[in-house]
């Protein structure tokens, strides 16, 4: 029987009290690594252990299998709900463990009464109208789970949860060992320069474009050369087509290196995976299959090339790389997408709200000491160079930053330069005179229809 970490422990006790406290659809958060297949797991097989039926959402087949295995943990066979499964479907277990996409086409079979506890993992995907079709279907008491609690676009999920439990920060979780720590290295120049912005993020063909024209992905080999050279890597890509051109870049450079998606053959994929581990497989790209709750804890170096908007989709992103494995100090993060100095550092202490999503006021990334000797950064503390042993070191200082090259980043200046960028943009609202400008702002940001009317409606009621 698997222990659980103290802060699950907690997690699920603080589940259970909102759950007597009133509450029936509850979200808990938790940053990626942190163990949230393992908390609803146990919880399921608790619930089950009284004589609930409990059954578990996940939005891939590759979660189906990982969650099963976690469940297993426990000493307990769940049943499983997904075309094509290859093991035993266990339609008695008391945990059934469901693919969204199998469970959506077959949902006239599950009548509410049958199961006592719905849990969603991946929970931010809850607004999308399969998910809620499912929760509204059910209507029983939800746990929800997910790291990133807020849509893509980085607004809350209050009309679908009730209330949000927040788990240990990702600074408290290092220091109960339960993630690594990174060093990130970021670039200043901006890859999506002119590319338009639709639903909250940039047009993944223009960005596909824009990044085949980019000599900055052709640099990653260099730079992965330097930095990581033949660790076990993952390479986040716009989309599978960049993901296969990048692949065969690497390849032809030397390295192991293949591409995997959704429609890769599922041996093939797991085994490609498997590699990582096994050391005969060094960088894997990919386009979104290792976004979310895939567990890929050998990889020690993630190659962003992916521009995103999305914060979400960053910490979900680089999240990956920050789980613990045998023989792993730390992650290496090589920022070619300049995702840094969008969304700041993707461990980051950040706050949420179920109205808001994530407070950006309350999001300040921890400060970096320089080392004067070696120009290694580390966390505030040492008097001593934890890299080199020199005795003297100095507050973090600007790089040299030349577009494609990247440099070592450093807390503070990224902080310095994404408050100065809201500030731009707060001034650029204000310097609008007229709703075709509120409109033109609108449409270049890609904000979500109504914006610049309800800017604009709000001046002329505080102009009387």
């Amino acid at each position: 029987m698997l222990t659980l970490w103290p802060h699950q422990q907690s997690g699920a006790d603080d589940i259970r009290r909102a759950f007597y406290a009133g509450y029936r659809r509850v979200l808990y958060t938790l940053p990626t690594g942190g163990g949230k297949t393992i908390l609803f797991s146990y919880i399921a097989t608790q619930a089950a252990a009284k004589g609930n039926r409990v059954l578990i959402c996940v939005h891939r087949r590759e979660l189906v299998r990982q969650t099963v295995e976690s469940i297993r943990q426990f000493g307990m066979e769940p049943g499983v709900i997904a075309a094509g499964w290859d093991g035993e479907s266990n339609a008695r277990s008391m945990v059934q463990v469901a693919s969204i996409d199998t469970l959506r086409t077959r949902l006239q079979y599950y009548p509410a009464w049958r199961y006592q506890i719905l849990v969603i993992d991946e929970a931010h995907h809850a607004t999308a109208a399969t998910w809620e079709a499912i929760i509204s279907h059910f209507d029983i008491p939800t746990i929800g789970v997910t790291a990133t609690p807020c849509r893509l676009t980085g607004k809350g999920l209050g009309e679908i949860w009730e209330t949000l439990i927040q788990g240990p920060a990702y600074s408290e979780l290092r220091c109960l060992g339960c993630l690594v720590d990174c060093d990130l290295y970021t670039i200043g120049g901006d890859q999506a320069d002119g590319v338009a912005i639709s639903r909250g993020d940039f047009k993944r063909r223009e960005l596909e474009s824009a990044l085949d024209r980019s000599a900055v992905v052709g640099d990653a080999i260099d730079h992965y050369r330097e930095h990581a050279d033949g660790e076990p890597a993952i390479a986040f890509c716009v989309s599978r087509h960049h993901a296969q051109k990048v692949a065969e870049m690497f390849s032809g450079a030397g390295y192991q290196s293949f591409a995997v998606d959704g429609a890769t053959e599922k041996a093939i994929r797991d085994d490609l995976i498997g590699g990582l581990a096994r050391g005969n497989v060094q960088v894997l790209t990919s386009c979104d299959l290792i976004s979310e709750g895939l567990d890929v804890p050998a990889a020690r170096v993630g190659i962003m090339l992916r521009p995103t908007q999305s914060t979400a989709l960053w910490i979900q992103q680089a999240g990956r790389l920050l789980r613990v494995a045998p023989g792993k100090d730390k992650a290496i993060i090589l920022d070619h997408a300049g995702n840094t100095y969008r969304h700041g550092f993707p461990d980051a202490d950040r706050e949420w709200t179920l109205e808001r999503g994530l407070e950006e006021s309350e999001t300040r990334a921890e400060s970096i000491t320089m080392c004067k000797s070696c120009f290694a950064a580390f966390r505030p503390g040492p008097r001593v160079c934890p890299s080199c042993g020199a005795e003297k070191v100095a507050e973090p200082r600007t790089p040299d930053k030349v577009k494609g090259r990247l440099t070592k980043a450093e807390r503070e200046e990224i902080e310095r330069a994404r408050e100065e960028e809201a500030r731009r943009k707060r001034r650029e609202v204000g310097r609008a005179r007229s709703y075709e400008e509120l409109l033109a702002i609108e449409k270049e940001r890609g904000y979500k229809p109504g914006w610049a009317c309800h800017r604009w409606k709000a001046r002329e009621r505080k102009a009387g």
